[in-house]
């Protein structure tokens, strides 16, 4: 599944949840159970606000316009921001026409693209694939890690090593390195603000890639002080 579908099903998913919660506030008696249900409706609101930061920009970057339901959705979030309160989804939504509005995306995306220069497609296939690349690693944990990983193996074995810095400190250095700056990200993605940015199978996944990275740098620099 491509980062632009991702967004789309996330986006849609987190509004589906705020109609039943509303739901619920709307038939229950129960002051509990409507505050909770508030309170969820605010936290899927603001996972939506993230979301749709990241589709907008890949969407302007893709040239794509956006389905009709999205755009509804989004509607809806900027008149909350006079109010300073998240909106009320209306029990009429605009998901029948959805087919309808993708197929004409996707032909308004072919008639600009058509009309552009290959410098022109050059420059924003550039620009797309930036855009697609900052969002996966704003997105995904072990993205993160493994960009790291990336940066501190070239610093250190390719720069540190042009000045005859001998092996063991080098992998001691990227041991430490390693596993300081791979808690660090992975600590961060617990903070209030980044909870429910990320999934619990991205961190674990990060987890796991920290400790085999580690081990592996740890062992090669038990055998540099060692052999």
């Amino acid at each position: 599944m491509s980062l632009y579908t991702d967004l789309e099903q996330h986006i849609r998913q987190s509004y589906e949840l705020i109609k039943q919660y509303e739901d619920i506030i709307r038939l229950s008696n129960k002051p509990k159970e409507q505050a909770r249900s508030r309170r969820v409706i605010n936290e899927q609101w603001q996972l939506i606000k993230h979301y749709l930061a990241e589709y907008i920009l890949l969407c302007e970057n893709l040239h794509l316009a956006m389905p009709e339901d999205i755009t509804l959705i989004e509607a809806l979030l900027s008149s909350s921001v006079k109010t300073s309160k998240y909106p009320v989804a209306p029990k009429q939504d605009a998901y029948l026409s959805q087919g309808l509005s993708e197929n004409q995306s996707i032909q308004d995306s072919k008639s600009q693209n058509s009309s552009q220069t290959p410098a022109q497609d050059l420059q924003e296939t550039r620009l797309s694939s930036l855009a697609i690349i900052s969002s996966f690693l704003e997105n995904y944990l072990w993205g993160q890690f493994l960009l790291l990983l990336l940066f501190l193996v070239g610093f250190i074995e390719g720069i540190v090593g042009v000045f005859d810095v001998p092996p063991y400190p080098r992998r001691l250095a990227l041991t430490f390195l390693t596993l300081s700056g791979g808690l660090i990200i992975w600590g961060l993605s617990f903070i209030p603000r980044s909870r429910n940015h990320y999934h619990t199978w991205d961190r674990w996944l990060t987890l796991v890639l920290l400790i085999i990275a580690t081990s592996i740098f740890g062992w090669l620099t038990y055998l540099e002080a060692w052999c």
